[in-house]
């Protein structure tokens, strides 16, 4: 790929990248769908042949929010087993 968007195979151009602004809606797989008026074409995208487009997580802060939840879980568990525990023996006398 060239920075205007055309895929070369060898020397030949097979096609061409469209950058393209407007709201759309995920349809399935790799396809997205207008979801109002009709999207305009960019003429001019800042294309960059050969990169790589960066994470948009924090995986330092993600993995905190995992640790969080999983805390939250096994208390809930822990309660749950509890209440159960104390049913259980209760019913017993």
């Amino acid at each position: 790929m060239d920075q205007e968007g055309n895929l070369h195979q060898g020397n030949d151009i097979v096609g061409k990248i469209g950058v393209y602004d407007g709201e759309f809606a995920k349809a399935g797989s790799n396809l997205w769908t207008p979801v109002k008026a009709q999207p305009t074409i960019i003429q001019d995208p800042d294309l960059v042949p050969g990169a790589l487009e960066g994470s948009n997580v924090e995986p330092v802060q993600a993995m905190v929010e995992l640790i969080k939840v999983q805390r939250s879980f096994e208390m809930s568990q822990k309660s749950i087993q509890t209440q159960d525990d104390m049913s259980t023996n209760s019913s017993m006398f």
